[in-house]
C-alpha cells in the first residue's frame, strides 16, 4: 500500500483514531503553554496573574482568524494530497507558508498598536492594565512566529501525519517549561524580566519548534 494514501485505503474508525487521538494531544499541549505561564507568574503575585487572564481573550479574538487561514489550507491541501495530486499539494503548502507568515506581521503590527485601547475598553483594571499591555505587546509582535509554526504543523495533519505535528508541539512545550523561570525570574545571566519574560518564552520556544518543523519538512519528499 503507498503510504500517502494509508488514509483512504484504510477502516474509517481505525483511520479516526489514528489521526484524531494525535491531535487531541496536540491541542492539549497547546493549553499546557499557558498553565506553564500562569504557574511561574503566579509566583510574582495575584496581579501578574490578572493580567495574562485578561490579556487572553484578546489575543484569542486575533488568533481565531488565523486558525481560520490555516483549517482553510489544510482542507485545501489534504484535497489534493488524498486525490494523490502530490504537486499541487506542495504548491498549496508553500503558499499557506508564505500567506501564514506574511499576514501574520501586519496583524501582529496593528494588535500591538490596538491592544492597549482593547484592554482599557473591555474594562481591565488601571491597576492590572500595564502589565497585560506588556504580555499583549510581545505576543502581538510574535503573530508571524505562530503564523509559520501553526501553518507547517497543519501541512502535516494535511498529509495525514498528525505524530509529528504532537512531537514539535510537545517539544515547544518543553521549551517553554524550561526558559520560563529563566525569563521570568532572571537566570544564567539573563535578565529578570518578569511578566515580559513569559511571553518573550513562549515566542522563543515557539520559534524554535517551528524552525524545526519547517526542517523536517523540506526533508521530507
Amino acid at each position: 500500500m503507498d503510504d500517502k494514501q494509508w488514509v483512504v485505503k484504510q477502516p474509517v474508525l481505525k483511520t479516526m483514531f489514528k489521526l484524531g487521538l494525535p491531535i487531541g494531544i496536540t491541542q492539549a499541549l497547546q493549553v499546557v503553554y499557558n498553565l506553564t505561564d500562569m504557574y511561574w507568574l503566579g509566583r510574582l503575585g495575584k496581579d501578574a496573574l490578572a493580567a495574562i487572564n485578561a490579556t487572553w481573550p484578546v489575543i484569542f479574538l486575533v488568533i481565531a482568524g488565523l486558525v481560520g487561514l490555516f483549517q482553510a489550507g489544510l482542507a485545501l491541501i489534504s484535497q489534493f494530497w488524498g486525490s494523490g495530486e502530490y504537486r499541487n499539494a506542495l504548491k498549496a503548502s508553500g503558499q499557506l507558508l508564505f500567506i501564514a507568515t506574511a499576514i501574520g506581521i501586519p496583524i501582529g503590527m496593528v494588535s500591538y498598536l490596538a491592544i492597549p485601547f482593547l484592554l482599557e475598553v473591555i474594562g481591565i483594571p488601571s491597576e492590572v492594565r500595564p502589565a497585560a499591555i506588556v504580555y499583549g505587546s510581545i505576543f502581538a509582535l510574535g503573530f508571524p512566529i505562530f503564523g509559520l509554526m501553526d501553518s507547517a504543523l497543519s501541512i502535516y495533519s494535511a498529509t495525514g501525519d498528525t505524530i509529528t505535528p504532537m512531537k514539535i508541539r510537545s517539544l515547544g512545550v518543553f521549551l517553554n517549561m524550561v526558559l520560563d523561570p529563566i525569563f521570568i525570574f532572571g537566570m544564567l545571566g539573563v535578565p529578570t524580566m518578569g511578566i515580559a519574560g513569559a511571553a518573550l518564552a513562549t515566542l522563543i520556544s515557539d520559534l524554535i519548534a517551528g524552525l524545526i518543523s519547517l526542517f523536517l519538512l523540506f526533508k521530507k519528499e
